[in-house]
């Protein structure tokens, strides 16, 4: 139990660390997908949001469980199975309801209809 603590404190640390840095979207080009919609990912301290659009292009909206920290948006770029938020993702178990997303740490998104309110942008 205190090795998987320890692996997402240190995980934690990193998307802190490098978020500020930099952010994968910014270099990553966008490519058409039929990956349209709005999913919603949990983690550790809160969720991530994706809504994605035609052209390869969305929004990453992250929400943490503490009330201290406001919602992070971010560029999200989609080019074939691969995902850009603050990091890359690979893609993988595509249904109709989510999909699967690899990177950093390994989240399962599902559909959802509506972006949370405090994702609107």
């Amino acid at each position: 139990m205190m090795e998987i603590m320890k692996y997402v404190l240190i995980s934690i640390c990193m998307v802190i660390l490098t978020g500020c840095l930099s952010n994968a979207a910014d270099s990553a080009t966008p490519a058409p997908t039929n990956l349209t919609g709005i999913y919603k990912a949990g983690f550790f301290g809160g969720s991530i949001t994706w809504e994605i659009f035609e052209d390869g292009t969305g929004i990453a909206c992250e929400q943490r469980v503490s009330m201290d920290e406001d919602t992070k948006l971010r560029d999200l770029v989609v080019n074939g199975s691969k995902a850009y938020d603050v990091f890359e993702f690979e893609i993988s178990n595509v249904t109709r309801q989510g999909f699967h997303a690899e990177g950093v740490s390994d989240l399962d998104f599902k559909r959802i209809s509506k972006l949370p309110i405090s994702c609107k942008y």
